[in-house]
């Protein structure tokens, strides 16, 4: 036999030993892959927040948007979902989840804040949960979020010096 011989290489026993282990890595890659995702679902709190707004029946009206958001406190930032508008309410998916959606009600949403800073418009829109949950809209929302929140939950804050001066006035 030569030494740059790899006929037995080929045999039919190796070639499916070889499939086998191909197969077996794949599969615990996927398995390990969604076990990360469901680990990391329950650190930061998003099972809690699917068991409080479980998604119902939902007629979308056709108005998505992408939004950041903003659980609990810092450490739990979420930085990407699909928010979708329905007469039921918000349909909020989140990218690292997208087989979690939660609905949250219309009634749900405690209020709705329109801030601009250094001259970039932003909606913060907070949901009534038992810990601070915040989701970050484009200003182009307005519209229809106004079509949906009644206006007493609508707050405007005009500058960064507006929002410092709210905030020394609530800690007074």
């Amino acid at each position: 036999m030569l030494a740059n011989d790899y006929s037995g290489v080929l045999e039919p026993k190796i070639i499916v030993l070889m499939v086998l282990v191909t197969i077996t890595v794949i599969v615990l890659g996927v398995v390990l892959l969604r076990g990360f995702n469901a680990l990391a679902l329950w650190l930061i709190g998003w099972k809690r927040l699917t068991r409080h707004f479980p998604v119902t029946e939902v007629h979308p009206s056709g108005e998505k948007y992408r939004v950041s958001g903003r659980f609990a406190n810092v450490r739990n930032v979420i930085s990407g979902f699909k928010v979708e508008f329905a007469p039921e309410g918000m349909l909020v998916t989140p990218d690292s989840a997208k087989t979690s959606p939660i609905l949250v009600s219309w009634s749900d949403i405690d209020s709705v804040l329109q801030v601009t800073l250094f001259g970039r418009s932003d909606v913060m829109v907070a949901v009534q949960f038992e810990e601070p949950f915040h989701l970050h809209f484009p200003s182009e929302a307005v519209p229809a979020l106004q079509r949906y929140v009644p206006a007493e939950r609508f707050r405007k804050e005009a500058s960064l010096g507006d929002l410092i001066r709210n905030r020394m006035n609530q800690r007074q």
